[in-house]
């Protein structure tokens, strides 16, 4: 049973619950349990009572000096970001603290290791993938300091959908978030363009987020298969609107930087019955190939091309798997009741 769970705020960046998949898993939270409020270290200064966020500019905002303040008006500090890294970390001490890294942690990444001891301070971390986990406990974080919490979603906003018989569709639902060489490249983008041309009778669509098009465009217009290529460039709060069009969702992540450990496309492509294609820096790829529900491939053109055409020839059996998955690992009460306990656990142990 769940102890009484003090109120809680949530430190984040660039909160932005209408598209960003971080975002929605904050939100969830925050409209769940009535005690947990977010505060937004963005560039937007904007206050929202309904979302109970703050959110304020970080270059005129002295957050040395206030931030501590803030922190103190409730029991436990929750840092939820994508990236490790301590800047919060720095000012967040009178209180528990508990942190969530959505992306990756990964053997040998200096942002990791060079803040291990400042880490060890911290009264918790949450991390969204086994793979994640077991490089944790290789750095000593024992149970009791280090969970595995997948993401959650409302499974019953989607709905298993059956695919119009057409071409082969994948969507990538993965856009980066500034125009970026690197970026394109860590998420993919360019692995699909260069894809394109091997894979006859596929079409992809990419959901873009009305920023960071271009580059997009300039890449798109130099590819010679640009007819197979759909961009939907508009803000969509959940891919469910473009489900009953794509056979699959794919993450063709080219490394571990960069990049959400679970990617939110991907879940909701399961929650409505989707089998997935994940490269093998997707952190996530092993309970994928575990489960059934989508095939990992190398980040290669050969790589991507061959898991594409393998999953065409095996699709129902993936189907079959997509939303059981979605219903094992990513339900929005599991997730909830996985954040409910943990609270407790560190109010209880820092009492």
């Amino acid at each position: 049973m769940v102890g009484p769970v003090p109120e809680v705020t949530i430190w984040t960046h660039a909160y932005a619950p209408e598209y960003e998949g971080t975002s929605k898993e904050i939100l969830l939270l925050s409209r769940s349990l009535g005690y947990v409020s977010v505060h937004d270290l963005s560039d937007d200064l904007r206050f929202k009572i309904d979302r109970k966020l703050i959110s304020y500019r970080s270059s005129v905002y002295p957050l040395r000096v206030i931030a501590p303040l803030l922190a103190m008006r409730t029991k436990i500090s929750h840092v939820y970001i994508s990236q490790p890294e301590t800047f919060y970390l720095s000012f967040l001490k009178k209180r528990p603290v508990l942190v969530t890294y959505c992306g990756r942690l990964y053997s040998g990444s200096k942002p990791v290791e060079h803040q291990i001891e400042r880490l060890k301070m911290v009264d918790h971390i949450v991390v969204e993938s086994s793979r994640d986990l077991c490089h944790l406990r290789s750095l000593g974080f024992g149970p009791e300091r280090a969970s595995l919490v997948y993401p959650g979603i409302d499974l019953a906003r989607f709905t298993p959908q059956e695919t119009r018989p057409d071409s082969f569709k994948l969507l990538f639902a993965s856009a980066p978030l500034a125009d970026v060489d690197a970026l394109f490249r860590a998420r993919g983008v360019d692995l699909i363009l260069h894809s394109l041309e091997n894979l006859d009778g596929v079409q992809f669509v990419l959901l873009w987020r009305q920023k960071c098009t271009d580059l997009l465009y300039r890449r798109v217009k130099s590819n010679r298969a640009t007819q197979r290529l759909t961009i939907v460039n508009k803000i969509l709060g959940e891919t469910s609107q473009l489900m009953s069009g794509v056979h699959a969702v794919v993450a063709p992540y080219t490394t571990t930087w960069a990049n959400k450990a679970c990617p939110s496309s991907l879940v909701e492509g399961l929650a409505s019955g989707k089998p997935v294609l994940a490269s093998n820096e997707v952190a996530i790829a092993d309970l994928i190939s575990r489960e059934k529900c989508g095939v990992v491939f190398e980040p290669t053109t050969e790589g991507l091309v061959h898991a594409t055409e393998h999953l065409r020839d095996h699709y129902q059996m993936y189907q079959a798997n997509a939303r059981r998955a979605a219903e094992k690992y990513f339900a929005a009460e599991d997730f909830v009741h996985a954040y409910e306990r943990i609270y407790a656990d560190v109010s209880a142990r820092r009492a």
